[in-house]
């Protein structure tokens, strides 16, 4: 399975469609989620646009004014989702494959992830009560590989965040092989 989230800050219109979909395709993607939509308005038909395809299933969480917004969009032939909730802040799909957490919590991890900003006392217990959370529910933070950090500026003419892509793979090998060894042959009651 193949997952892409993504900060898009801002989904905006044509460039960053022509972008998510590039992406969706080439990767081939069976789980789209995205951050910080920044929109209080979605259809069916831009998700058929920014998917590519019209085989799919999506749900979606507004921005409140111009905060936030989230949406994930999946190939419901390889994602199987069988409850959907979403609510202020949170995207919740069950299915009957094994789960994943995905969002944009790098402000909140560790501080020092946010060189050069201010954290409150009450910042700081947040941050200390979610990964107390994150070690009770035994999720493991999975490094990054490439980029320190997911916010790249390229000749300030782009603010964009990077996509995170991950692949869970599961190899089919075929069947085993049939073997037989010369011991055996030897034992008279075999």
């Amino acid at each position: 399975m193949n997952i892409l989230s993504y900060n898009i800050r801002g989904l905006g219109r044509g460039i960053k469609w022509a972008s998510i979909r590039r992406l969706v395709g080439k990767h081939k993607i069976d789980l789209l989620c995205l951050q910080e939509t920044k929109r209080d308005s979605l259809d069916k038909a831009l998700c058929q646009t920014l998917w590519g395809q019209s085989d799919f299933e999506w749900e979606w969480v507004p921005a409140v004014n111009t905060a936030g917004g989230l949406l994930c969009i999946w190939n419901n032939n390889n994602f199987q989702v069988e409850v959907k909730t979403a609510e202020r802040g949170f995207i919740m799909l069950e299915g009957i494959q094994s789960w994943c957490l995905v969002g944009d919590f790098n402000c909140i991890r560790h501080p020092a992830e946010r060189l050069g900003s201010r954290h409150s006392n009450s910042e700081a217990n947040l941050i200390a009560k979610f990964n107390d959370w994150l070690a009770e529910m035994e999720i493991d933070d999975i490094p990054c590989v490439g980029k320190p950090f997911t916010w790249v500026r390229p000749n300030g003419s782009c603010k964009n965040h990077c996509p995170i892509l991950m692949n869970s793979k599961c190899t089919d090998w075929g069947p085993k092989p049939f073997r037989v060894f010369d011991a055996w042959l030897s034992n008279k009651d075999y």
